[in-house]
Protein backbone atom coordinates (compact mmCIF):
# COMPACT_ATOMS: atom_id res chain seq x y z
CA UNK A 1 0.00 0.00 0.00
CA UNK A 2 2.76 2.31 -0.20
CA UNK A 3 1.90 4.77 -2.76
CA UNK A 4 5.22 5.05 -4.72
CA UNK A 5 4.49 1.09 -5.06
CA UNK A 6 1.16 1.44 -6.27
CA UNK A 7 1.94 4.16 -8.50
CA UNK A 8 4.31 2.25 -10.00
CA UNK A 9 1.90 -0.69 -10.54
CA UNK A 10 -0.23 1.56 -12.60
CA UNK A 11 2.13 2.00 -15.71
CA UNK A 12 0.79 -1.08 -16.49
CA UNK A 13 -2.43 -0.88 -19.38
CA UNK A 14 -3.57 -4.25 -18.88
CA UNK A 15 -3.33 -7.45 -16.89
CA UNK A 16 -0.43 -8.93 -19.18
CA UNK A 17 1.49 -6.11 -18.86
CA UNK A 18 0.80 -5.96 -14.59
CA UNK A 19 1.84 -9.54 -14.70
CA UNK A 20 5.13 -8.47 -16.18
CA UNK A 21 5.45 -5.09 -13.43
CA UNK A 22 4.85 -7.49 -10.60
CA UNK A 23 7.19 -9.74 -11.66
CA UNK A 24 9.74 -6.44 -12.30
CA UNK A 25 8.69 -5.39 -8.53
CA UNK A 26 9.91 -9.22 -6.89
CA UNK A 27 13.34 -8.84 -9.15
CA UNK A 28 14.11 -5.14 -7.78
CA UNK A 29 14.85 -5.46 -4.18
CA UNK A 30 17.96 -7.39 -5.12
CA UNK A 31 18.95 -4.83 -7.44
CA UNK A 32 18.95 -2.13 -4.95
CA UNK A 33 19.04 -3.60 -1.53
CA UNK A 34 22.47 -5.67 -2.09
CA UNK A 35 24.12 -2.13 -2.44
CA UNK A 36 23.06 -0.82 0.25
CA UNK A 37 23.68 -4.05 2.32
CA UNK A 38 27.29 -4.11 1.28
CA UNK A 39 27.37 -0.48 2.09
CA UNK A 40 26.26 -1.03 5.77
CA UNK A 41 28.91 -3.52 6.12
CA UNK A 42 31.29 -2.00 5.11
CA UNK A 43 31.01 1.31 7.41
CA UNK A 44 30.41 -1.49 10.10
CA UNK A 45 33.92 -2.46 9.96
CA UNK A 46 36.04 0.01 8.82
CA UNK A 47 34.06 2.87 11.09
CA UNK A 48 36.51 2.88 13.44
CA UNK A 49 39.27 4.13 11.59
CA UNK A 50 37.42 7.09 10.00
CA UNK A 51 37.42 10.44 10.58
CA UNK A 52 34.49 11.40 13.47
CA UNK A 53 32.46 13.18 11.07
CA UNK A 54 32.18 10.22 9.00
CA UNK A 55 31.53 8.21 11.79
CA UNK A 56 28.43 9.97 13.16
CA UNK A 57 26.85 9.42 9.34
CA UNK A 58 25.01 7.49 7.15
CA UNK A 59 26.66 4.36 5.65
CA UNK A 60 26.14 5.90 1.93
CA UNK A 61 27.68 9.57 2.57
CA UNK A 62 30.72 7.91 4.79
CA UNK A 63 31.32 5.39 2.32
CA UNK A 64 31.52 7.83 -0.59
CA UNK A 65 33.32 10.47 1.12
CA UNK A 66 35.79 8.09 2.13
CA UNK A 67 35.65 6.46 -1.61
CA UNK A 68 36.56 9.88 -3.23
CA UNK A 69 40.25 10.03 -1.19
CA UNK A 70 41.62 7.15 -3.49
CA UNK A 71 41.71 8.86 -6.98
CA UNK A 72 39.56 10.22 -9.94
CA UNK A 73 38.08 6.99 -10.91
CA UNK A 74 36.50 6.46 -7.46
CA UNK A 75 35.69 10.29 -7.83
CA UNK A 76 33.60 9.75 -11.27
CA UNK A 77 32.17 6.59 -9.39
CA UNK A 78 30.84 8.55 -6.30
CA UNK A 79 29.52 11.17 -8.22
CA UNK A 80 27.67 8.75 -10.39
CA UNK A 81 26.51 6.53 -7.38
CA UNK A 82 25.24 10.12 -6.04
CA UNK A 83 23.38 11.04 -9.37
CA UNK A 84 21.76 7.65 -9.03
CA UNK A 85 20.19 8.31 -5.09
CA UNK A 86 19.14 12.21 -6.17
CA UNK A 87 17.42 10.29 -9.17
CA UNK A 88 15.55 7.36 -6.74
CA UNK A 89 14.49 10.06 -3.94
CA UNK A 90 12.89 12.01 -6.39
CA UNK A 91 11.16 9.16 -8.14
CA UNK A 92 10.01 7.89 -4.90
CA UNK A 93 9.04 11.04 -4.06
CA UNK A 94 7.13 12.62 -6.66
CA UNK A 95 5.13 9.04 -7.04
CA UNK A 96 3.84 9.78 -3.19
CA UNK A 97 3.25 13.09 -3.83
CA UNK A 98 1.11 12.61 -6.93
CA UNK A 99 -0.57 9.95 -4.34
CA UNK A 100 -1.26 12.00 -1.51
CA UNK A 101 -2.59 15.19 -3.55
CA UNK A 102 -4.62 12.47 -5.30
CA UNK A 103 -6.37 12.16 -2.09
CA UNK A 104 -7.05 15.13 -1.02
CA UNK A 105 -7.51 16.87 -4.08
CA UNK A 106 -10.26 13.97 -5.57
CA UNK A 107 -11.58 12.11 -2.49
CA UNK A 108 -11.69 14.71 -0.02
CA UNK A 109 -11.93 18.11 -1.98
CA UNK A 110 -13.81 16.95 -5.28
CA UNK A 111 -15.62 14.05 -3.30
CA UNK A 112 -16.37 15.95 -0.05
CA UNK A 113 -15.97 20.20 -0.54
CA UNK A 114 -17.27 20.75 -3.67
CA UNK A 115 -18.24 17.94 -5.70
CA UNK A 116 -19.17 20.24 -8.98
CA UNK A 117 -15.36 21.07 -8.87
CA UNK A 118 -14.08 21.18 -12.77
CA UNK A 119 -10.81 19.15 -13.56
CA UNK A 120 -8.70 22.55 -14.46
CA UNK A 121 -9.85 23.59 -10.51
CA UNK A 122 -8.85 19.82 -9.19
CA UNK A 123 -5.64 19.89 -10.75
CA UNK A 124 -4.89 23.64 -9.15
CA UNK A 125 -5.67 21.70 -5.74
CA UNK A 126 -3.59 19.23 -6.14
CA UNK A 127 -0.84 21.31 -7.44
CA UNK A 128 -0.89 23.63 -4.42
CA UNK A 129 -0.95 20.17 -2.13
CA UNK A 130 1.81 19.44 -3.53
CA UNK A 131 3.70 22.55 -2.17
CA UNK A 132 2.94 22.36 0.76
CA UNK A 133 3.63 18.78 1.41
CA UNK A 134 6.74 19.33 -0.29
CA UNK A 135 7.96 22.62 2.18
CA UNK A 136 6.46 20.36 4.84
CA UNK A 137 8.91 17.41 4.13
CA UNK A 138 11.77 19.89 3.48
CA UNK A 139 11.16 20.99 6.80
CA UNK A 140 11.21 17.89 8.67
CA UNK A 141 14.01 16.81 6.89
CA UNK A 142 16.27 19.65 8.09
CA UNK A 143 15.39 19.24 11.60
CA UNK A 144 15.11 15.26 12.39
CA UNK A 145 17.86 12.95 12.66
CA UNK A 146 18.32 9.77 10.77
CA UNK A 147 16.91 7.68 13.96
CA UNK A 148 13.62 9.91 14.23
CA UNK A 149 13.59 9.39 10.16
CA UNK A 150 13.57 5.49 10.63
CA UNK A 151 10.93 5.81 13.21
CA UNK A 152 9.08 7.75 11.25
CA UNK A 153 9.29 4.97 8.56
CA UNK A 154 8.40 2.58 11.14
CA UNK A 155 5.32 4.61 12.09
CA UNK A 156 4.06 5.33 8.22
CA UNK A 157 4.05 1.68 7.32
CA UNK A 158 2.21 0.74 10.02
CA UNK A 159 -0.38 3.72 9.04
CA UNK A 160 -0.87 1.97 5.82
CA UNK A 161 -1.06 -0.97 7.20
CA UNK A 162 -4.23 0.44 8.75
CA UNK A 163 -6.01 0.49 5.56
CA UNK A 164 -5.39 -2.65 3.99
CA UNK A 165 -8.93 -4.67 5.37
CA UNK A 166 -10.34 -2.01 3.08
CA UNK A 167 -8.21 -3.15 0.09
CA UNK A 168 -8.07 -7.30 0.82
CA UNK A 169 -11.71 -7.42 1.58
CA UNK A 170 -13.12 -4.89 -0.18
CA UNK A 171 -11.94 -7.41 -3.32
CA UNK A 172 -12.45 -10.48 -1.71
CA UNK A 173 -16.27 -10.35 0.28
CA UNK A 174 -18.63 -7.85 0.96
CA UNK A 175 -17.35 -6.36 3.77
CA UNK A 176 -19.29 -2.96 4.56
CA UNK A 177 -17.61 0.43 5.43
CA UNK A 178 -18.84 1.27 8.74
CA UNK A 179 -16.41 -2.23 9.56
CA UNK A 180 -13.94 -0.54 7.73
CA UNK A 181 -14.09 2.93 9.49
CA UNK A 182 -14.95 1.45 13.01
CA UNK A 183 -11.90 -0.64 12.68
CA UNK A 184 -9.83 2.34 11.23
CA UNK A 185 -10.79 4.31 14.60
CA UNK A 186 -10.34 1.37 17.00
CA UNK A 187 -6.28 1.14 15.56
CA UNK A 188 -6.00 4.60 15.83
CA UNK A 189 -7.33 4.75 19.41
CA UNK A 190 -5.37 2.15 20.80
CA UNK A 191 -2.47 3.92 19.01
CA UNK A 192 -2.52 6.77 20.98
CA UNK A 193 -3.58 4.52 24.21
CA UNK A 194 0.02 2.79 23.56
CA UNK A 195 2.08 5.82 23.45
CA UNK A 196 0.23 7.19 26.29
CA UNK A 197 0.26 4.44 28.45
CA UNK A 198 3.18 3.04 27.02
CA UNK A 199 3.60 -0.21 24.82
CA UNK A 200 4.87 -3.56 26.81
CA UNK A 201 5.86 -4.73 23.89
CA UNK A 202 7.68 -1.95 22.13
CA UNK A 203 10.86 -4.15 22.45
CA UNK A 204 9.49 -6.74 20.31
CA UNK A 205 6.71 -5.21 18.06
CA UNK A 206 6.29 -1.54 17.31
CA UNK A 207 2.98 -0.19 18.88
CA UNK A 208 1.88 1.37 15.52
CA UNK A 209 1.95 -2.65 14.32
CA UNK A 210 -0.27 -3.90 17.81
CA UNK A 211 -2.76 -1.06 16.61
CA UNK A 212 -3.31 -2.72 13.23
CA UNK A 213 -3.99 -5.94 14.53
CA UNK A 214 -6.41 -4.21 16.98
CA UNK A 215 -8.23 -2.85 14.04
CA UNK A 216 -8.08 -6.52 11.95
CA UNK A 217 -10.23 -7.96 14.98
CA UNK A 218 -12.59 -4.89 15.06
CA UNK A 219 -12.87 -5.27 11.52
CA UNK A 220 -13.59 -8.94 11.38
CA UNK A 221 -15.78 -9.01 14.72
CA UNK A 222 -17.82 -6.44 12.96
CA UNK A 223 -17.71 -7.77 9.37
CA UNK A 224 -19.19 -11.61 11.18
CA UNK A 225 -21.85 -9.44 12.88
CA UNK A 226 -23.32 -7.88 9.28
CA UNK A 227 -26.95 -9.25 7.91
CA UNK A 228 -26.34 -10.26 3.95
CA UNK A 229 -30.07 -8.21 3.60
CA UNK A 230 -28.75 -5.14 5.13
CA UNK A 231 -25.82 -5.70 2.92
CA UNK A 232 -27.61 -5.70 0.07
CA UNK A 233 -29.91 -2.96 0.55
CA UNK A 234 -26.70 -0.88 1.31
CA UNK A 235 -25.11 -1.59 -1.73
CA UNK A 236 -28.53 -0.80 -3.91
CA UNK A 237 -28.67 2.56 -2.73
CA UNK A 238 -24.78 3.36 -2.54
CA UNK A 239 -24.27 5.08 -6.04
CA UNK A 240 -21.18 7.56 -6.43
CA UNK A 241 -21.92 10.08 -8.71
CA UNK A 242 -18.12 10.20 -9.22
CA UNK A 243 -17.90 6.85 -10.21
CA UNK A 244 -20.47 5.49 -11.56
CA UNK A 245 -22.07 1.71 -10.85
CA UNK A 246 -20.77 0.72 -7.01
CA UNK A 247 -17.97 -2.51 -8.06
CA UNK A 248 -18.41 -5.11 -5.88
CA UNK A 249 -16.68 -8.27 -4.57
CA UNK A 250 -18.99 -10.18 -6.86
CA UNK A 251 -18.25 -7.72 -9.99
CA UNK A 252 -14.81 -8.11 -9.33
CA UNK A 253 -14.97 -12.14 -9.57
CA UNK A 254 -17.15 -12.40 -12.53
CA UNK A 255 -14.28 -9.90 -14.27
CA UNK A 256 -12.17 -11.62 -13.21
CA UNK A 257 -13.62 -15.47 -14.29
CA UNK A 258 -11.48 -15.97 -17.34
CA UNK A 259 -8.10 -15.37 -16.02
CA UNK A 260 -6.46 -17.49 -13.99
CA UNK A 261 -5.02 -15.66 -10.76
CA UNK A 262 -1.96 -16.48 -8.66
CA UNK A 263 -2.00 -19.13 -5.81
CA UNK A 264 -4.07 -17.58 -2.86
CA UNK A 265 -2.00 -20.53 -1.32
CA UNK A 266 1.28 -19.23 -2.50
CA UNK A 267 0.49 -15.85 -1.54
CA UNK A 268 -0.90 -16.67 1.77
CA UNK A 269 2.67 -19.04 1.87
CA UNK A 270 4.57 -15.65 1.45
CA UNK A 271 2.72 -13.39 4.29
CA UNK A 272 3.67 -16.76 6.77
CA UNK A 273 7.48 -17.02 5.68
CA UNK A 274 7.77 -12.93 5.65
CA UNK A 275 6.31 -13.55 9.35
CA UNK A 276 8.59 -16.22 10.63
CA UNK A 277 11.62 -15.28 8.85
CA UNK A 278 11.29 -11.56 10.14
CA UNK A 279 13.82 -10.96 13.55
CA UNK A 280 11.10 -11.16 16.26
CA UNK A 281 12.90 -13.83 18.30
CA UNK A 282 15.43 -14.00 20.79
CA UNK A 283 17.03 -10.56 23.11
CA UNK A 284 17.62 -7.58 21.81
CA UNK A 285 21.08 -6.46 21.79
CA UNK A 286 22.49 -9.92 22.60
CA UNK A 287 25.86 -11.01 20.53
CA UNK A 288 24.85 -12.58 17.35
CA UNK A 289 27.41 -15.23 15.26
CA UNK A 290 28.14 -13.93 11.95
CA UNK A 291 27.76 -15.65 9.01
CA UNK A 292 28.75 -14.55 5.47
CA UNK A 293 29.58 -11.51 7.29
CA UNK A 294 25.83 -11.19 7.91
CA UNK A 295 24.86 -11.28 11.51
CA UNK A 296 22.42 -14.35 12.31
CA UNK A 297 19.15 -12.97 12.35
CA UNK A 298 19.84 -11.18 8.98
CA UNK A 299 21.13 -14.39 7.64
CA UNK A 300 18.17 -15.97 8.23
CA UNK A 301 16.07 -13.08 6.88
CA UNK A 302 17.84 -12.70 3.74
CA UNK A 303 17.39 -16.42 2.96
CA UNK A 304 13.97 -16.03 3.69
CA UNK A 305 13.80 -13.12 1.48
CA UNK A 306 14.90 -15.50 -1.19
CA UNK A 307 12.61 -18.02 -0.38
CA UNK A 308 9.78 -15.54 -0.67
CA UNK A 309 11.15 -14.35 -4.00
CA UNK A 310 10.95 -17.74 -5.36
CA UNK A 311 7.68 -18.45 -4.70
CA UNK A 312 6.71 -15.25 -5.74
CA UNK A 313 8.05 -15.80 -9.17
CA UNK A 314 6.10 -19.48 -9.47
CA UNK A 315 3.12 -17.34 -8.38
CA UNK A 316 3.06 -14.66 -11.25
CA UNK A 317 4.16 -17.83 -13.66
CA UNK A 318 0.77 -19.21 -12.63
CA UNK A 319 -0.59 -16.11 -13.54
CA UNK A 320 -2.89 -16.00 -17.12
CA UNK A 321 -4.32 -13.41 -17.89
CA UNK A 322 -7.66 -12.76 -19.82
CA UNK A 323 -6.91 -12.24 -23.37
CA UNK A 324 -8.16 -8.68 -24.61
CA UNK A 325 -11.28 -8.71 -27.45
CA UNK A 326 -8.46 -7.65 -30.23
CA UNK A 327 -6.63 -10.91 -29.67
CA UNK A 328 -9.57 -12.93 -28.69
CA UNK A 329 -10.53 -11.88 -32.77
CA UNK A 330 -7.38 -12.43 -34.43
CA UNK A 331 -7.10 -15.13 -36.57
CA UNK A 332 -10.58 -15.88 -37.11
CA UNK A 333 -11.70 -15.20 -40.64
CA UNK A 334 -15.13 -17.18 -40.67
CA UNK A 335 -18.60 -17.41 -39.30
CA UNK A 336 -21.40 -15.08 -39.06
CA UNK A 337 -21.84 -11.92 -37.32
CA UNK A 338 -23.78 -11.59 -35.01
CA UNK A 339 -24.28 -9.05 -31.54
CA UNK A 340 -22.54 -10.02 -28.59
CA UNK A 341 -23.25 -8.25 -25.21
CA UNK A 342 -20.34 -8.47 -22.64
CA UNK A 343 -20.70 -10.58 -19.44
CA UNK A 344 -21.61 -7.97 -17.03
CA UNK A 345 -21.76 -8.47 -13.11
CA UNK A 346 -22.91 -5.70 -10.35
CA UNK A 347 -20.36 -2.57 -10.64
CA UNK A 348 -19.51 -3.35 -14.40
CA UNK A 349 -20.85 -1.51 -17.24
CA UNK A 350 -22.11 -3.53 -19.79
CA UNK A 351 -21.19 -2.73 -24.11
CA UNK A 352 -22.60 -4.73 -26.91
CA UNK A 353 -20.44 -5.13 -30.48
CA UNK A 354 -20.37 -6.88 -33.27
CA UNK A 355 -18.17 -9.76 -33.17
CA UNK A 356 -18.24 -13.80 -35.08
CA UNK A 357 -20.84 -15.73 -33.17
CA UNK A 358 -18.04 -18.32 -32.91
CA UNK A 359 -15.98 -16.62 -30.56
CA UNK A 360 -17.09 -16.06 -26.97
CA UNK A 361 -15.18 -12.97 -24.99
CA UNK A 362 -15.84 -12.34 -21.67
CA UNK A 363 -14.41 -9.19 -19.84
Amino acid sequence: LQPHMIQRVYIASSESDLRIVMGAMLVAPFLAQIPGILMGLTKAAYAPSWPQAAQEATAFSAVTSQLMEYGWFEYFLVTIMTCSSLAAIMSTADSALMGASSIVSVDIYKGMVDPSASSAKVVRVAGLNSILFCAAAYGLGMFLTVSQIGEIVVFQNGMLMQMLPAFGLGIHCGVQEHAITFGIIAGLVSLVFLVAAGDPLSEYIPGVNVSVFINFLVVAALAKLQRPEECSTREQQCQDVRFEERITADGIRALMRSSTEPSKILLALMLGLAIVFAPWYGEPGEQQTIIFGLPQWGCIQFMGFILNFAIGMVAAYQWRPQKSDEEAVSGVQTAQSSPVKFMTAPGVRTMSTTLPSAIGVSL
